[in-house]
């Protein structure tokens, strides 16, 4: 008899899988201006390699990344558009109260809101959105497996 049988059901996720404490300390320090992106970058590529080691360890068949290298799921697409400009520390005045969400947070106790973006001048999309993560993850995977891989993209909505 076999060591470990199939289960007779799929595992699938959704979203981001939990960030090693590792990985959030070192995200910390990158927003606090204490070590550079290269420094982080070895830490998510780090995390990410075990994330993806546990995902095959349990049988997981769609492999992703976690999304450890992103704040939100849709970073990475408004970012790669010229035509976007960042915003650091946006103001209140800068947010619509009236949209549940928005207004909830800042009713909340969270500290400050994250860097935002705004749309200044047409929008042209002059280099790859997502494909860095996908070739790292590619790398991390058999050849026939890499038709399985799992990212997060941003819907046009």
């Amino acid at each position: 008899m076999p060591a470990h049988l199939a289960p007779p059901f799929r595992a699938d996720h959704i979203g981001s899988l939990k960030r090693p404490a590792e990985l959030l300390a070192k995200r910390t320090d990158f927003d606090d201006g204490k070590c550079t992106r290269e420094d982080l970058k070895v830490v998510e590529d780090k995390a990410i390699r075990e994330a993806v080691k546990m995902q095959q360890e349990v049988g997981i068949k769609a492999i992703t990344d976690g999304e450890f290298r992103r704040h939100m799921f849709f970073d990475g697409f408004h970012n790669n558009l010229d035509g976007m400009v960042v915003v650091p520390n946006p103001g209140r005045e800068l947010f619509k109260m009236y949209v549940p969400d928005v207004k909830g947070f800042f009713e909340s106790h969270a500290a400050k809101p994250a860097d935002t973006m705004i749309c200044k001048a047409k929008l042209v999309r002059n280099k790859p959105m997502y494909r860095p993560e996908f070739e790292f993850l590619k790398m991390l995977v058999k050849p026939d497996e890499v038709k399985n891989i799992k990212l997060t993209l941003a819907a046009p909505q």
